[in-house]
């Protein structure tokens, strides 16, 4: 039933800051709830639980992801309460995790207290009802307006103000107590209401004028209620959200109801006539008594153990679960009249998609930041990701849609380093620099590449030496050559890489002016190479060796493109000059101490069977043999069969989900058609194309 709220002396400490992820609490008796409000500065990226010693965590509703109207930009409001299971007089650590990475992303947490109702561990927190709005430009800072079903809730409100806000600690609101967070000067608001009906107007002091953002709940209290009846008088008794058990040895007939109660067992050894009605969840019945009874129950699961003689009647409405144990030898009626929801799988949904523009703000030492500037309400997506280059994204928007803050990016591009984040269901799929726009009437188009793309705008500008290093750790040190400039650091995370075990020379001279991409892919191709990519969601510099990618051509969730996805039955395949070849030829553009640096190499078993066929090139700044020698292998290495393109496009589907593969995975081809092309291919790159309705369209290209 409804308790009484009071708050506790227990004082927190809020924290806010980019990238943020805890907080502490600390609490003084079992049930007690601590409510912490929390923000983050994206319209997309929320809290999706939290996790920590002695408390459980829920959301109360859903939040409130508002758009870029505040000033500071879009960004996620949400109200936890934490359940004490287990008193922590000292403040511990708890930990949030997000719908996405929040790397980059400010946000925040303000436990704004600890309430209790007195009943111990039994204490039930409820929420009564939600509200969230965007305020019109104002002084003030005003919080949804409620109705609270009952006195004694307690009213919690979430409030956010830009950068140049300044809330203060007062305001107007029967019973409401206002906060100003101190990490990160955000306005917050609670009080618990003496009766039920409108909270009335609940407005924050704030002398700046602007627009502001609010969501609020507000919160029941409960607990247990138990009724043990020893007369002879009758009895009524009246539960509204409670549990309650009744022992009933009584003579007389009572009446109990039950309106939206947890758990209502009655035992009944009396012989006096029955009436229990439940309007929600469960009844249990333990009847030996050799009156009639009737119960009512609406919504529940109610088990019936009925050992009496005489006639009873058990209904249900809108029921789960109705068993009856009757040993008794009169006649009993059991009715009920919505059963078991159905079990079939849902039609998969389709996926959701997010563009985030997102600021990057360089630092003379260290990675930059990162915030949020506005989403941006694309028509098409076209996204391709490609084995050892770097992503590319390109979108079309109608221009009247982009917000003034992402306007200002675009005028001027190159004072405001900018990235677009693109996420599907809430997982970032890309994320990179923007490269370029253009404008075509009403509509947008804008470019980007992903964030290995940084490394082709990295210099070497010192000379570098390598004997007998391993590869992986020559990637490492050229990116970190880079990043010890000042502004060098594109926040390319290197902490994760190991080694390959393939020990390598190099010499880089500053006079060769050599970049670091094309230097590092061209040691990916020779023999004994490596795949690179940077992960788009934790930004970490990602090397595989041999090669990138997963078998998943086999097994109960191999990856198929046959019939039943393929839209075209499109098949290409090339033997030309450039695409095969059994002798290969490079040569180096520096010179040794023996002259020019010449290197060959020949695939005998392919030579034997297609005859002589020859490739050439030349590499850049190549000053040592063995690694000549390693590129030419690997040249050959590459057209040691003919070129094979299956395709062009496949649909997408519940058991060939993009989210299932990527470049470099092995998958299984089958088309059944005259040439028969059939057997498991390494995909190259995937390129996914999406409409302005979400359907998405893959073109994949093979190895």
């Amino acid at each position: 039933m409804r308790v009484a709220i009071t708050k506790t002396a227990k004082t927190y400490t809020d924290t806010a800051n980019t990238g943020q992820s805890t907080f502490a609490a600390a609490s003084t008796a079992l049930g007690n709830a601590v409510v912490v409000c929390t923000f983050t500065a994206s319209a997309t990226v929320k809290v999706t639980g939290i996790t920590g010693t002695g408390f459980t965590w829920t959301e109360a509703g859903t939040g409130y992801s508002y758009g870029s109207g505040v000033p500071g930009g879009a960004g996620y409001l949400q109200i936890w309460v934490g359940k004490v299971t287990s008193v922590q007089s000292t403040a511990q650590t708890q930990t949030a995790t997000f719908s996405a990475s929040n790397s980059g992303i400010y946000c925040g947490f303000v436990p704004l207290g600890e309430w209790t109702t007195g009943a111990g561990a039994a204490t039930t927190w409820t929420v009564d009802v939600t509200g969230q709005q965007t305020n019109a430009a104002a002084t003030g800072v005003l919080y949804p307006t409620l109705t609270a079903a009952g006195a004694g809730e307690l009213y919690i409100g979430n409030g956010t103000v830009g950068s140049g806000g300044s809330p203060s600690a007062s305001g107007s609101g029967t019973g409401i107590t206002f906060v100003v967070s101190t990490a990160a000067i955000q306005p917050y608001c609670y009080g618990v209401l003496a009766s039920a009906g409108s909270t009335g107007t609940i407005n924050q002091t704030d002398t700046t004028s602007q627009q502001t953002a609010a969501y609020s709940v507000l919160l029941i209290g409960g607990g247990d209620i138990t009724v043990d009846d020893t007369a002879a008088a009758s009895d009524t008794v009246a539960v509204t959200d409670v549990l309650a058990t009744i022992t009933d040895t009584a003579t007389a007939a009572d009446a109990v109801t039950t309106l939206d109660a947890d758990l209502t067992p009655s035992a009944d050894t009396a012989t006096g006539t029955d009436a229990i009605t439940s309007v929600t969840d469960l009844v249990t019945i333990a009847d030996t008594a050799t009156a009639a009874d009737t119960v009512a129950l609406g919504d529940t699961t109610a088990p019936i153990a009925d050992t009496a003689t005489a006639s009873d009647t058990a209904s249900a409405g809108d029921t789960a679960f109705l068993p009856a144990t009757d040993t008794a030898s009169a006649s009993d009626a059991a009715a009920v009249i919505d059963v078991f929801p159905s079990t079939l799988l849902p039609l998969r949904p389709g996926p959701d998609y997010e563009l985030l523009v997102i600021a990057r703000v360089p630092a003379a030492a260290g990675p930059p930041t990162f915030l949020v500037v506005d989403p941006i309400l694309w028509t098409s997506l076209d996204w391709t990701t490609e084995l050892s280059k770097p992503q590319t994204l390109t979108l079309t928007c109608a221009l009247s849609t982009v917000s003034e803050a992402v306007l200002q990016r675009l005028r001027g591009p190159a004072a405001l380093a900018t990235e677009l984040w693109l996420l599907r269901d809430g997982q970032i799929v890309f994320a990179g620099p923007l490269t370029a726009g253009r404008r075509q009437g009403e509509q947008l188009t804008l470019n980007a590449d992903g964030l290995l793309a940084y490394l082709a705008r990295m210099v070497v500008y010192s000379d570098l030496v390598f004997s007998q290093v391993d590869q992986f750790a020559i990637v490492k040190a050229l990116v970190e050559h880079w990043r010890a400039r000042p502004y060098g650091d594109f926040g390319i995370d290197t902490s994760t890489v190991g080694t390959s075990g393939v020990l390598r020379d190099a010499t880089y001279l500053k006079t060769e002016l050599h970049k670091v991409l094309q230097r590092v892919q061209e040691m990916g191709q020779r023999l004994s190479g490596f795949d690179i990519d940077v992960d788009p969601a934790s930004r970490r510099l990602q090397l595989w060796f041999p090669q990138r990618g997963v078998d998943r051509s086999a097994g109960e969730d191999a990856i198929v493109f046959d019939s039943r996805n393929i839209t075209t039955a499109s098949t290409m395949f090339s033997v030309a000059a450039e695409d095969v070849a059994t002798v290969a030829f490079g040569t180096g553009t520096s010179t040794s101490d023996a002259g020019a640096l010449y290197g060959s190499a020949t695939n005998a078993e392919l030579l034997a069977q297609y005859g002589a066929s020859g490739v050439t090139a030349t590499w850049d700044s190549v000053s040592e043999q063995p690694t000549l020698d390693g590129h030419v292998a690997g040249l050959l290495a590459a057209r040691g069969d003919a070129l094979f393109v299956p395709g062009p496009d496949v649909r997408v589907t519940p058991d060939a989900d993009i989210s299932a593969y990527d470049a470099g995975d092995l998958v299984r081809y089958e088309l059944d058609d005259q040439l028969g092309i059939a057997g498991s291919f390494r995909l190259r790159s995937v390129r996914v194309q999406v409409s302005a309705s979400g359907l998405e369209t893959v073109s994949p290209s093979f190895v």
